[in-house]
């Protein structure tokens, strides 16, 4: 459902949407969501600690032939910085990089998934440029949700 709202840049930081659609609910429990006179204010969904982080998720062997290995667990980009590189970039986090409104990874969905999948067919139209060893990066560039998903009450409402 594509929402239309007219928003505003507060001096502290957070952001007040005025003219709020009437038939969509907000989260009543959401910390970071309050009303005043008609307008919904959204606190804190640009400070640093909502980013979603890069990760490293995945590694390239690329001896006779390309193998995509998915690490255990994500890692921290700067962990082993020395690697050669290969940066997915995507867009800007959607609901399945948040758990409880607190952010997780990126591609943590469908395009996780997805990822897991076809990621080698894709590289295999550059395995002569992949380097052995190479890590593979998932960047969004836009590190902050930019939907309005964390804040509406009914799973229908979330875009």
């Amino acid at each position: 459902m594509a929402v239309r709202i007219r928003a505003a840049w507060l001096q502290d930081g957070n952001i007040e949407v005025t003219d709020f659609p009437q038939d969509v609910t907000l989260d009543p429990d959401h910390p970071y969501v309050s009303t005043s006179e008609g307008n919904v204010v959204i606190d804190r969904m640009f400070e640093a600690c909502m980013k979603v982080p890069d990760v490293y998720r995945y590694k390239i062997e690329n001896d006779s032939n390309l193998v995509v290995r998915r690490l255990y667990q994500d890692k921290d980009v700067r962990e082993e910085c020395d690697l050669p590189k290969i940066v997915l970039l995507l867009e800007s986090p959607h609901r399945d990089e948040y758990c409880n409104n607190r952010p997780c990874a990126p591609a943590m969905g469908t395009t996780g998934r997805n990822l897991d999948r076809y990621l080698v067919c894709v590289l295999s139209k550059i395995e002569d440029e992949i380097v052995d060893g190479s890590m593979v990066i998932i960047s969004n560039p836009v590190q902050f949700q930019t939907s309005l998903h964390m804040i509406l009450h009914d799973n229908e409402q979330r875009s």
